[in-house]
């Protein structure tokens, strides 16, 4: 039994949020990684969604995937915002951290979206 019928099977993913996702980026099984996603994700408070993974918060709900949108679309690709900068989430620590996935370093413009929205929501 594969892992998207087994222990994932219990998030539902409408063939529209696959079409979205691909659009953002995600390729493969993508039904598969958002099911994953969702499975593997941390709660989140913000208007945007209520689960995170990495760079994608989700809106998850009675066992299905609602939303997913991507962490730095639509932010200004400015000189250096691809320049690597120590995790905000974990201080450049790596350990157990699925912003930066476990490496301790995202790109300078994922670091000003996150702080960007950490001050929306105090």
């Amino acid at each position: 039994m594969d892992a998207e019928n087994s222990s994932y099977r219990e998030f539902e993913v409408s063939d529209e949020l696959v079409e979205r996702a691909r659009e953002m980026g995600l390729f493969g099984n993508v039904r598969g990684r958002i099911k994953k996603m969702a499975h593997y994700s941390t709660p989140y408070t913000h208007p945007r969604g209520n689960r995170r993974f990495g760079e994608f918060v989700l809106t998850v709900g009675g066992g299905r995937v609602v939303s997913i949108e991507k962490i730095g679309v639509g932010i200004s690709m400015l000189a250096g915002d691809n320049d690597p900068v120590p995790c905000p989430d974990c201080d450049g620590d790596g350990g157990f951290c699925l912003t930066c996935n476990h490496t301790g370093v995202v790109t300078r413009g994922l670091a000003a979206e996150l702080a960007r929205i950490d001050a929306a929501v105090v």
